[in-house]
C-alpha cells in the first residue's frame, strides 16, 4: 500500500483549493479521494480527544487522520450537505460526510 498520501504535515501557510483536489495534496487513489465532490478533506479537532484515549502511545499533531483542513469551534450537528462555507478566499460547500479511511490502518496500525 502507498502510504504518501496518509502522513500529512501541518502548514503554516495557504493552500490553494482546485475545484477536484487540493494543489500539492498527494492523491494516490482517485476512486476514493479528490474530485469534485471530494477536493477537501476537513477533519473536528474536537475527536481527536478520543482517539488520543484509545492511541495514547501515537504521537497526535493536526492533520494524523490525512485531512487537509483540520478544524476547530465547529459543532458538527449543524453541518448539513450543501452548507456553504468560507474558508480563507475559498468558498467550500459541503457535498457528502465521509468515514475514515482504511488507510489509516497504517498510522494507527489498526482495522477500522
Amino acid at each position: 500500500m502507498d502510504k504518501r498520501n496518509i502522513f500529512k504535515k501541518a502548514i503554516n501557510k495557504p493552500i490553494y483549493l482546485r475545484k477536484d483536489d487540493v494543489r500539492d495534496d498527494d492523491v494516490i487513489n482517485r476512486k476514493y479521494h479528490g474530485r469534485n465532490e471530494k477536493a477537501v478533506y476537513a477533519f473536528s479537532k474536537k475527536h481527536y480527544v478520543y482517539f488520543k484515549k484509545l492511541y495514547n502511545k501515537i504521537v497526535f499533531y493536526n492533520c494524523i487522520f490525512g485531512e487537509n483542513i483540520t478544524v476547530a469551534n465547529i459543532e458538527e450537528s449543524e453541518i448539513f450537505i450543501g452548507n456553504i462555507y468560507k474558508v480563507g478566499e475559498a468558498i467550500i460547500q459541503i457535498s457528502l460526510f465521509r468515514l475514515l479511511c482504511l488507510t489509516l490502518n497504517i498510522v494507527f496500525n489498526r482495522m477500522f
